[in-house]
């Protein structure tokens, strides 16, 4: 019959297995948590008004080259609704995709959220 030395190594062998099951179980659950507040957090950049304008702005935009965009909207550098549409959505698309590239982010994921 084990004596109690024994048993005790048994259950406490089986905690630390138990233990680091339940540790794995957690990460993953925390990254799926991440991902899911990334992408909320995208949506809601997004879904908002100030992007929507801003989207709508860079789709109004009618040039053909630089010097044409210069033309009717001023220079690159230079503070004004066309330039800031361009800054503001590239720069969200920007992010997106270094996300997606870093795979913080699953595509499948992303692509069930915006379509």
């Amino acid at each position: 019959m084990a004596d109690i030395q024994t048993v005790s190594i048994a259950i406490a062998s089986a905690s630390v297995v138990i233990a680091a099951i339940y540790y794995i179980f957690q990460l993953r659950h925390q990254t799926r948590m991440r991902e899911t507040d990334f992408i909320v957090r995208l949506y809601s950049t997004y879904g908002s008004k100030e992007f929507h304008d801003m989207v709508m702005e860079l789709q109004g935009l009618q040039f053909n080259d630089y010097e044409d965009f210069v033309k009717k909207y001023g220079p690159w550098f230079s503070k004004g609704p066309a330039q800031t549409a361009v800054y503001v959505v590239a720069t969200y698309l920007s992010e997106v995709g270094v996300l997606l590239h870093r795979k913080i982010i699953d595509i499948d994921f992303f692509y069930d959220v915006f379509g």
